[in-house]
């Protein structure tokens, strides 16, 4: 595969992905309490669009057809454990054949517990699997929690939305006038379990929280028997992951406390592109793997083709 050139001015490129954001929560989209200044800064000043989806909501999958713009058919990754095979092309492999430094920071998911460099990336710092949200973790298992940058083990202490961050902005400000890089910054938040930062955790107070499906025979009437099944299942309102959550308010809040970090984190990066005198000569991408389901038709998670889990946030 070799680039062609387009004959037009070549741009930076820095991707936020995070992890289980649907559509619609974004302050941007309208929604009742959340804000999110920064991520809609990206909409207001460029492109948002409003009807973005994906067509397998489920993490691994979906981030696979993004790197290499195949369906998860074509590609192979049809669950969380399946690594990104080699030989498929992808989008930073041409940028890199093309002259571009390619950079990947956070959670990358595809190929479980391994957190080492994958190729096609000049500069590499992830974690193993699905990570966790509060650094460091348990002593004597620092394989399973410490990042892995240009694979070297390395230990980092805080919220992990916060180190994501910390490193994407570092290598913003290694950057050199004139030479051009590629950046995916991969957030865990906001999966599952849900655990806001600190300085989080007490925010929205008096709330309007939606109702979920109620379970009766008048409400399921028209609806699959499976989303009944599902209802009382982990990822339904009546299990909530396990009984992680000992309410449904709560579970709801927590999604959406963990937004907050991200939103601070992109204004740190955006703060950095101005910072560097990039702002103008970069793209920046802002999405989720996949969108969300909180309650409607008393299920809870992806991996459906309703439209709340499908549908994602996309501003350019």
């Amino acid at each position: 595969h070799v680039p062609v050139p387009s004959g037009g001015k070549n741009y930076n490129v820095v991707v936020i992905m995070v992890d289980d954001q649907r559509w619609d929560a974004l302050s941007l989209a309208g929604h009742p309490f959340l804000k999110t200044p920064h991520i809609d800064a990206i909409g207001k000043g460029g492109v948002w669009c409003k009807k973005a989806f994906v067509t397998t909501s489920l993490c691994c999958p979906s981030r696979a057809t993004m790197l290499c713009g195949q369906y998860a058919h074509s590609h192979g990754v049809l669950d969380n454990q399946t690594p990104l095979p080699k030989h498929l092309p992808t989008w930073p492999a041409l940028l890199r054949a093309s002259g571009y430094r390619t950079s990947y920071v956070g959670k990358w998911h595809m190929g479980g517990a391994d957190a080492s460099p994958r190729p096609h990336w000049d500069h590499w710092v992830s974690f193993p699997g699905q990570g966790r949200y509060n650094h460091p973790g348990e002593p004597g298992k620092e394989e399973e929690w410490s990042f892995n940058r240009n694979g070297e083990r390395l230990s980092l202490t805080g919220y992990v939305t916060d180190l994501v961050t910390d490193q994407a902005v570092a290598y913003i400000d290694q950057q050199s006038p004139g030479e051009r890089f590629a950046m995916v910054v991969g957030h865990k938040a906001c999966h599952a379990p849900f655990i806001p930062a600190k300085r989080h955790q007490e925010r929205f107070g008096e709330v309007d929280i939606p109702k979920p499906l109620p379970n009766t025979d008048e409400a399921y009437k028209g609806l699959p028997a499976w989303l009944r099944r599902v209802r009382r299942s982990v990822f339904g309102v009546e299990v909530l992951y396990n009984g992680r959550w000992k309410s449904f308010d709560e579970w709801y809040l927590d999604y959406h406390r963990t937004l907050l970090a991200v939103d601070e984190g992109v204004g740190r990066i955006l703060e950095a592109l101005e910072e560097k005198g990039l702002t103008e000569e970069t793209l920046v991408v802002y999405t989720s793997d996949n969108g969300f389901m909180v309650g409607e038709r008393g299920v809870l998670d992806k991996r459906c083709a309703y439209e709340p889990s499908m549908r994602v946030p996309a501003l350019f």
